[in-house]
């Protein structure tokens, strides 16, 4: 009885712990236009991307932590046409033990006939225009 406590303790045990690749930054953006929404996202150093949202479609950014306990994770910056320009605008990925959240969510919504980007939590969207 001991040998299979001891083995189902191994076997189980390791499981439980949280690892850092178990934990991800993750934001995730929603359009909730009528229209199709084109928008460029540049994570970190990386190279910019562009994308197109369907009308109720989602996109997921994450980015997977290096360390237990790690929350940051690099910048994700998005930019778009606003109706007269382009915004560029900052959000930040909140910690999520999948990639493809909860997270922090965002919405694209029209207001007043102009496209913006709208956190609908405890997220933040930072203007960088």
């Amino acid at each position: 009885m001991k040998k299979l406590l001891l083995t189902l303790a191994v076997l189980v045990l390791p499981t439980l712990s949280a690892k850092a690749q178990d934990f991800y930054g993750v934001a995730t953006i929603v359009n909730r236009c009528p229209d199709v929404v084109v928008f460029d996202s540049q994570v970190g150093d990386n190279r910019r991307e562009s994308w197109e949202l369907a009308p109720g479609g989602s996109r997921h950014f994450y980015h997977p932590y290096a360390s237990p306990n790690e929350h940051r994770s690099p910048p994700l910056i998005i930019s778009f046409p606003t109706g007269h320009g382009v915004q560029r605008c900052q959000v930040k990925h909140g910690g999520s033990p999948t990639q493809g959240g909860p997270g922090d969510t965002y919405e694209f919504r029209l207001e007043n006939g102009y496209l913006g980007l709208y956190s609908t939590g405890n997220g933040h969207v930072t203007n960088l225009n």
